[in-house]
């Protein structure tokens, strides 16, 4: 039965708790888009993270040293990279 006290009606109209508005904003609510900034600085760090793995090594100078797949999902991050810095 506690869920029916839980219930609120006044003059015909459910009254939601503040528990359901915030699941219900969680679920249907807004988002906000990740900003210009922020998607930069978490792409440039996702780079930092695969090219520290080398330590003094270049991708294009030493591309055969480097994992394929760090390869790959480095040439995808600059391209990102290189796209915001366009816009």
């Amino acid at each position: 039965m506690s869920g029916f006290k839980s219930y609120k009606i006044r003059d015909g109209v459910h009254i939601p708790s503040e528990k359901y508005k915030e699941n219900w904003n969680a679920i249907f609510g807004k988002k906000k888009k990740p900003t210009k900034g922020n998607t930069m600085d978490k792409i440039q760090k996702q780079i930092n993270d695969i090219e520290n793995r080398y330590p003094h090594l270049h991708i294009d100078l030493h591309r055969d040293q480097f994992d394929p797949l760090d390869v790959a999902k480095l040439s995808k991050l600059y391209k990102k990279l290189n796209k915001y810095n366009k816009d």
